[in-house]
This record gives structure tokens, C-alpha cells and sequence, in this order.
């Protein structure tokens, strides 16, 4: 049996939003540590590659800030057009995984 909580929370409507913020606040508070920096980094070093791997995790509420953030720094240095591009290749990718394996 359901309790009220439960009932409320799953017709709230801001549960995605409560999710993005989550995500925000968490990679801010964590952006500055050496793990998070060498991660961004070593995706940036894949250049194009690391492009269209992004574009996979951009796709997700939980990851589309780094992913953001990946993909800025990769414009700065690449071709950003290209960058565009293959990114949007990766984004049809990650969403074609998250319809045909968990809808």
C-alpha cells in the first residue's frame, strides 16, 4: 500500500527539476576536485571521439551538466559545427538505449 507521501510525490510535477538542481548543485559542489577535472579533460583529449561519447550522456538529466560542460570545452578547441554534429549523433544514439532497453 501506497502512503500519502508516496501518492503525492508520484503526481508532483517538479520531480525532474528537484532531479536537475540535484545534478547542478552536486557537479558544482564536486567540479573543482581532481577527479572531476582529469575526467572532463581526458573525454576532451578523445577530441571528435570524445564528441560523440558525450552526446551519449547528454542525453540523461544526471549527466547533461558535464556533459554541458564536455562539450563546451571541446568547441573551444575543435571544430564546433563538427563538435555539434557528432555530439547530435551520440544524443540519437543514448536515446535510442534508453527507448529500446527501459521503455
Amino acid at each position: 500500500m501506497e502512503n500519502e507521501l508516496q501518492k503525492h510525490w508520484r503526481n508532483w510535477p517538479y520531480e525532474n527539476t528537484l532531479f536537475l538542481i540535484v545534478s547542478l548543485s552536486l557537479f558544482f559542489y564536486f567540479a573543482s576536485s581532481d577527479a572531476i577535472q582529469n575526467s572532463i579533460n581526458s573525454v576532451g583529449d578523445l577530441g571528435y571521439l570524445g564528441a560523440l561519447i558525450t552526446g551519449v550522456f547528454f542525453v540523461s538529466i544526471f549527466t547533461v551538466v558535464p556533459a554541458t560542460v564536455i562539450l563546451f570545452d571541446l568547441a573551444l578547441s575543435h571544430d564546433s559545427i563538427m563538435v555539434a554534429l557528432l555530439a547530435g549523433v551520440g544524443a540519437v544514439a543514448g536515446d535510442y538505449i534508453i527507448f529500446r532497453f527501459f521503455a
